[in-house]
């Protein structure tokens, strides 16, 4: 289901070869999903936002023409780079990396969701920026699930203080919950993280916003996307199981 994926072999031959490799990805994808879904009685859709890191525009368009509607970038200057190029009728992009503060001004417009909110310092220049270009900014609050001290995101205990400061801010909405979640070398090890991570999601908006339109749980890659969706994800962000093995 994979295919080595270099910035360094972008010839129309590697090109075309890349892409039908993609489009077999997507429909193994597409069927993976799907029985997923249907084993586990999920009728709600579940939404791919393809992480394209070191991916070729050609390739993200040819992607999109495939019904991929949503990707993912976690560098801001690959996303600028690649941004004029993006086939944006049928694609949103998203930021899925760390992020900084500085950079802040280069995503507001340009991305739909930002995933990866986990401050207070970055919620008010969001906040900031947002409210000088007139607009609101989608965020997803990103959760540190594994609780791994040199990783972004919100510590599980202190996620409910934290929602309390940044739910004022009038030009961001908040849209869900993010989670990575710590490698483990057993594959179902993930689980125990992502379920508490629905915990939390599930909590946080009974109690206490009963007025948002399709919260949106992200979690879940390539490797574990599966069971990210069995523990109740309904974004999914998946990289090389659509564009083939990373080189880098």
């Amino acid at each position: 289901m994979t295919d080595k994926l270099s910035d360094n072999s972008n010839t129309p031959d590697n090109i075309n070869r890349r892409c039908m490799t993609v489009a077999e990805n997507w429909r193994l994808l597409q069927d993976n999903i799907n029985e997923i879904k249907r084993a586990n009685g999920i009728t709600y859709d579940i939404t791919v936002c393809a992480a394209t890191k070191n991916v070729p525009v050609e390739i993200i368009n040819f992607a999109a023409g495939l019904g991929l509607k949503r990707i993912g970038e976690n560098r801001v200057n690959e996303l600028l780079k690649k941004y004029d190029k993006l086939d944006t009728e049928h694609l949103t992009a998203d930021y899925i990396g760390t992020l900084q503060t500085n950079k802040i001004g280069k995503l507001i417009g340009r991305v739909s969701l930002i995933q990866s909110l986990d401050s207070y310092k970055a919620a008010k220049e969001i906040d900031r920026i947002s409210k000088i270009r007139n607009c609101v900014t989608d965020v997803l609050v990103e959760i540190n699930s594994g609780r791994e001290p040199n990783k972004g995101g919100i510590m599980p205990e202190t996620y409910p203080d934290f929602m309390e400061s940044v739910l004022p801010f009038d030009n961001i909405n908040i849209r869900g919950i993010m989670t990575v979640g710590p490698f483990c070398e057993k594959r179902e090890d993930i689980r125990i993280f992502f379920k508490e991570t629905y915990r939390i999601f599930i909590d946080f908006y009974q109690k206490k916003i009963d007025n948002i339109d399709n919260p949106i749980l992200s979690m879940g890659m390539s490797s574990n996307y599966d069971i990210a969706i069995e523990c109740g994800a309904n974004m999914i962000r998946p990289g090389t199981a659509l564009f083939g093995e990373r080189t880098d």
